[in-house]
């Protein structure tokens, strides 16, 4: 059964950051950032003189919201989750064979290249890790 009651909302929280956290990492020039920007056919120049600010903002509500959706699924007491570990592999397959799955229509329809839905789901996929793990464990 789905309840709110167990639910650590500061584990919730904790789970919005790591997914702004992760995200900022993974589309740096460190990762996929600039991946990201070939595909969409951007320049850092077509970035200048934009105010991310507002975008952030409508990202990590975003986040919040992944991550209280994560955590009611590890509340359901018929998962019989043991630890952290088992956030990891939920928040994985979560990612992959729902969110994944789920928007390859998208992808597909939009004539995006599987690059394109790689360097997305990586960034998920990651998130979702490690929210899965932090929520499971921090009980």
């Amino acid at each position: 059964m789905l309840t709110l009651e167990g639910i650590n909302w500061l584990a919730v929280l904790a789970g919005g950051f790591i997914y702004f956290f992760v995200g900022a990492l993974w589309y740096s020039p460190l990762i996929a950032g600039k991946a990201w920007m070939a595909e969409m056919n951007l320049t850092p120049e077509d970035l200048e003189g934009t105010d991310p600010k507002p975008l952030m903002l409508k990202s990590f509500l975003a986040a919040i919201v992944l991550s209280a959706g994560l955590a009611l699924t590890l509340n359901i007491g018929s998962l019989q989750l043991a630890g952290w570990q088992d956030g990891l592999i939920l928040g994985a397959f979560l990612s992959v064979f729902i969110a994944g799955a789920g928007t390859v229509p998208n992808y597909v329809y939009e004539s995006r290249t599987v690059r394109h839905f790689l360097i997305h789901s990586g960034n998920l996929t990651v998130s979702m890790m490690a929210i899965g793990a932090l929520i499971a464990e921090w009980r």
